[in-house]
């Protein structure tokens, strides 16, 4: 298997297994986890990284073996051929002992960044002996070159590393290794169930719908110990992750008090804990396969689909240091929740589920698109100009508090915010000559069928500078009309927000026509709210005057012409006029930069 063939099947299994907020390169150590040790696909993403302060490791696994020592593989992952690479992946082994050789000295610091690999890890090594445990420290990489030849490369760091594990665990067997395309030319496909995890649960079965439904109660502390598990990807098919910007008011804040209310020792009124049933709403879970047994589920592959705010808020309460170690455990443990779990392999049903449930909430028309292929695929592009392309709400400040050394690592080029999905669909509504300005400034017509199939169509997402510089262009032009209209008396009348859409279609078209450069220079990053001075801005201001484009005079030319008060800036014969005068009529800028790239 050769270097393109890894990265093609990492992005396949990307694309149809990886959480919110990663990209394909993020699910190296999870593909090649379910690849060699043919773990179920969401039990290879739990025991992979979420982003920063995770010690050099990247993935791990325990691997049990009848008659001989059990092996913890520990994995740093680095999906790229450079040689120099895999020397720094040797050298976060190194780091990594030095945290394994803390966690298993069963220290008890817990550092409030600590990445969730290291939880999970800890969780599969409680109460277990590792006196016998054999140490296998894997640098995955997709170099072509022979292994010994670029083990022999780094023989600095193998010295360090060696010196490190001979230091730190002087009774143990550590292993140093290489994997690459060479060791991943298997010839089978393994379809493997998940580990089967057991739940309480209280209720009935319904299978007269077709598909195993399971409803009643269910207890919170399992469903967060299913959080702690599998960590944000338990939410993979949920149309958002957790908002942290409500996370102290509205729902999420009554939750954390009748949380408190009901367990936290220090409480000066305690609540019946059944009452937290009553006060919060439900969860909706996925699996492929539940059965009764023991008073309650066992379940496999479980997904939640609704009622994410809950479940993480319910985390962040047991981990909050004001409470982690005042907690009644009884109290904890007797909170029960109304719970739904639908046993089905059809996805496109658990999309339609996902959707549904999520419609009582104030979820955004974009929400129900995160999950397709296509903005998988757009968002994989856009990490790669170090942009952050925001798919699912609130991912970006899901990131930023959880892994901001990821964000100024990966995606220099949008650290003030990201370019979200909703705005793309925007600049591409306006750049297209199909969709009117009416249709382009409502959000929620532009993600149903079939404009959102035309706006997202392959070919347009092509030149991602252009998509880029035209979303900074909408993000950003009312300012520059704003100052354009301090300086005309003329455009009094203007409302420089409502005429952002117009002026947008026009200023792009007439840039890809007589401009481009521009594009280049203010396409590669995110601009979120330009400056007075800044030069984007500045440049947008120029370009009205009437040495360039004339729209300072076009604009109360025409819609002063027009009527008083003046017509809307989406009147369909003014602005194929202006566009006309402008000469620009004609010009579909996707089709026309494309062409000249």
């Amino acid at each position: 298997m050769r270097s393109q063939e890894v990265r093609d099947a990492v992005q396949q299994f990307y694309t149809r297994y990886a959480p919110g907020g990663r990209s394909a390169e993020d699910a190296f150590p999870g593909w090649w986890l379910h690849r060699e040790f043919e773990l179920a696909p969401n039990e290879a993403i739990a025991c992979s990284s979420t982003g920063s302060h995770d010690h050099g490791l990247d993935g791990f696994f325990i691997e049990a073996r009848p008659d001989r020592e059990p092996v913890l593989h520990l994995i740093q992952a680095k999906c790229s051929p450079t040689h120099r690479i895999i020397r720094d992946g040797i050298r976060d082994l190194r780091r990594t002992l030095v945290r394994l050789e803390g966690v298993l000295g069963r220290d008890t610091y817990r550092p409030d960044t600590e990445n969730n690999i290291w939880v999970r890890l800890r969780a599969r090594l409680e109460g277990r002996s590792v006196d016998n445990f054999v140490f296998h420290c894997r640098v995955l990489h997709i170099a072509e070159a022979d292994e010994d030849a670029l083990l022999a490369e780094a023989k600095a760091e193998r010295a360090d590393f060696e010196e490190a594990a001979a230091t730190l665990f002087p009774d143990h067997k550590v292993r140093l290794s290489l994997s690459g395309p060479r060791s991943f030319a298997w010839n089978h496909v393994a379809v493997t169930p998940g580990a089967s995890r057991h739940i309480y649960f209280e209720g009935v079965e319904a299978s007269s719908l077709g598909e195993r439904l399971f409803i009643g109660l269910g207890k919170l502390a399992d469903l967060v110990q299913l959080y702690e598990e599998y960590g944000d990807n338990i939410f993979s098919k949920n149309v958002r992750l957790f908002n942290y910007r409500a996370a102290e008011r509205g729902p999420a804040r009554h939750l954390r008090e009748t949380l408190r209310q009901c367990c936290a020792q220090t409480a000066n009124k305690r609540l019946n804990p059944m009452r937290f049933t009553l006060f919060h709403n439900g969860i909706t879970l996925h699996v492929t396969s539940a059965e009764r047994r023991d008073g309650g589920l066992t379940i496999r592959s479980p997904g939640i689909l609704n009622g994410c705010q809950t479940v993480k808020s319910a985390w962040m309460f047991k981990h909050e240091r004001a409470f982690r170690d005042r907690i009644d455990p009884e109290a904890w443990g007797s909170l029960r929740v109304p719970i739904r779990v639908i046993r089905t392999t059809d996805e496109e049903l658990v999309r339609e589920i996902t959707v549904s449930n999520n419609r009582q909430n104030a979820i955004r028309p974009s929400g129900f698109r995160a999950n397709d292929p296509v903005q998988l695929r757009i968002g994989e592009r856009l990490k790669q100009c170090g942009i952050f392309y925001e798919r699912q709400e609130s991912a970006f400040e899901n990131l930023r508090k959880t892994s901001p050394k990821t964000l100024e690592d990966d995606y220099p080029h949008s650290f003030d915010a990201p370019l979200r999905m909703e705005e793309l669909a925007q600049a591409l509504a306006l750049m297209g000559a199909q969709t009117a300005l009416s249709v382009a400034a409502k959000i929620a017509d532009l993600f149903e069928s079939p404009i959102y199939e035309r706006l997202f169509e392959d070919e347009n997402l092509e030149p991602l500078d252009l998509l880029v510089f035209a979303t900074n262009v909408l993000r950003n032009v009312h300012l520059a009309l704003k100052d354009t209209k301090e300086k005309s008396a003329r455009l009094d009348p203007m409302v420089p927000a409502r005429f952002r859409y117009l002026v947008t279609r026009a200023l792009v078209r007439w840039i890809v026509k007589h401009d481009s450069g521009l594009i280049a220079e203010f396409g590669a990053e995110v601009i979120v709210r330009a400056g007075p001075r800044h030069p984007f801005r500045e440049r947008l201001r120029k370009l009205m005057s009437p040495q360039n484009t004339g729209l300072q005079t076009l604009l109360p030319e025409l819609w002063h012409a027009a009527g008083d008060p003046w017509p809307p800036a989406t009147d369909k014969e003014l602005a194929d006029k202006l566009l006309k005068k402008l000469g620009v009529h004609e010009v579909e800028p996707l089709v026309r930069y494309r062409g000249r790239a």
